[in-house]
């Protein structure tokens, strides 16, 4: 089911729920994506769709941001591959007396799931040099013993059903008949499904965005003020005329944007006139309220650098009390998010709201 609107009676400010299809929520969702990591199905040259998974890119490194850390080899091979989850994912194991030709592998997944490209799936070998799982894609290569395939139960579009089920298990067992791998245990319909089902109840709960409004108090705002603001703070202007700042690994903590949607662009702020800023978060995609209270930071800050005032959606000023009730959302989120073992912010966390 999508996700719905929280209500936030008397407050103002905007706080939704993100499996929603409100047109604010669309401008909202935009200011989260990664523009140098937009999500594409790979194709091979003669148009056959990759079924296992997006395109591996290499993360853009720019001036003054650190390489993402470098994740020491395994000492004991994990079970599965680490950033997925027992209660996320649906996970098949392969096994093969001989060893398997991944090259072999990818035209036989190429062949059983070119009509299936609406399946959230990868597929993953393991590596005995490294000792640990790895993506299969268009590049990999050897001869490994086991694969593992995976199908993620749910995302913002809703929970998978019986058609995507039936769709994955029926593909698997024939890509292991084809190659004469032995496979793993398979969890029944009615407790995938039923999984899944509750992932969704779960994300519903936890998926809130919170952005705040800056007016100001006369007239509108410079642009070179807002690009000079934004920029002292380490914001980035990306490719879609959003201001957003960002983590040491690259994951979006918060963004800054003109509350009319119109784009930021860099050639134009010496001109631009502003009538007024939004500041959003992700409460999924944050690691901890500290992040919340890095954002009304800098919403303050802003204040007194575009004389201007954080204000409600009818222009009323924001009161400390709301501030306070929304980090106590954030936290409540968070907690609900350590329970059901998916950290706030975390790579499952990435994966389910992206």
């Amino acid at each position: 089911m999508p996700w719905g609107v929280a209500a936030l009676a008397g407050v103002g400010f905007w706080a939704y729920t993100a499996w929603q299809t409100h047109q604010h929520r669309k401008k909202i969702e935009q200011s989260f994506a990664r523009p140098d990591e937009a999500r594409s199905l790979e194709v091979e040259p003669e148009g056959r769709l990759n079924p296992f998974g997006p395109v591996k890119r290499s993360r853009v490194v720019r001036e003054n941001e650190p390489e993402l850390p470098v994740e020491p080899r395994p000492e004991h091979p994990p079970e599965h591959p680490r950033h997925l989850h027992r209660r996320v994912d649906l996970m098949v194991e392969f096994t093969a007396s001989e060893p398997i030709d991944l090259a072999r592998l990818r035209e036989v997944l190429i062949a059983e799931f070119r009509d299936a490209d609406n399946l959230p799936m990868r597929w993953y070998f393991f590596d005995d040099a490294n000792n640990d799982w790895e993506l299969v894609t268009l590049e990999s290569n050897g001869t490994p013993h086991k694969i593992l395939a995976a199908l993620q139960l749910c995302d913002r579009s809703g929970p998978i059903g019986e058609r995507e089920y039936l769709r994955f298990i029926g593909g698997a067992e024939r890509v292991a008949d084809q190659l004469g791998l032995a496979l793993g245990r398979i969890d029944s319909r009615t407790q995938v499904l039923r999984l899944a089902q509750e992932l969704d109840r779960f994300c519903h709960d936890v998926d809130l965005q919170i952005a705040i409004n800056l007016k100001p108090r006369e007239g509108t705002m410079r642009g070179t003020k807002v690009r000079a603001a934004a920029e002292a703070y380490g914001m980035r202007l990306d490719a879609d005329g959003v201001y957003r700042l960002y983590d040491d690994n690259g994951a979006v903590l918060f963004a800054l944007m003109d509350a009319t949607g119109e784009p930021f662009i860099a050639a134009e702020m010496r001109v631009r006139q502003v009538p007024a800023l939004t500041l959003v978060l992700e409460t999924a995609l944050i690691p901890s309220a500290a992040v919340f209270d890095r954002m009304i930071a800098f919403a303050e800050k802003l204040t007194k650098t575009l004389e201007a005032e954080i204000v409600t959606d009818d222009g009323a000023p924001l009161s400390p009390e709301a501030l306070k009730w929304l980090r106590g959302q954030v936290e409540s989120s968070h907690e609900r998010m350590r329970q059901f073992e998916v950290p706030p912010g975390g790579t499952v966390a990435q994966r389910l709201f992206a």
